[in-house]
């Protein structure tokens, strides 16, 4: 379950055996509207439900997740993403996360705060860049 006031509009989640969804409507109310793909045999056509927040899950950060955001494994920082020309958004192994600035190396920000789901993640580096981040799923 996620609570509907963690979401933003894009935001990617679980509904039940439909899989990945998107978020595309947040009501006051509490309930979701999500849209999912549906593969027909030729056509490829989007459909959509208005769920209630106890009816999606937050998909998990894996590895495989990480990666499909853009995130490369770094030895020495944990999975690291460019958010801009100046900056990079470093996830350690542990789900915490730092800013750092590439001209001096130095961390910028620093959270003892946890980024344990996809969710979380494209709202910190949405805070953060001012720009989608970008889920190939």
């Amino acid at each position: 379950m996620i609570n509907a006031s963690e979401l933003r509009l894009g935001n990617r989640c679980t509904y039940g055996a439909h899989g990945v969804v998107v978020v595309s409507e947040i009501k006051e109310s509490g309930k979701v509207r999500i849209t999912h793909m549906e593969q027909h045999s030729i056509n490829m056509g989007y459909s959509s439900s208005l769920l209630h927040e106890d009816d999606i899950d937050p998909i998990p950060l894996t590895r495989e997740i990480l990666e499909k955001c853009g995130f490369d494994k770094s030895g020495l920082y944990g999975w690291v993403n460019r958010v801009d020309e100046y900056s990079l958004l470093i996830v350690q192994d542990n789900g915490r996360f730092e800013l750092m600035d590439i001209t001096s190396g130095e961390t910028v920000l620093s959270w003892d705060t946890r980024v344990e789901y996809l969710h979380q993640l494209q709202n910190l580096f949405f805070s953060l860049a001012g720009d989608e981040l970008e889920v190939k799923l």
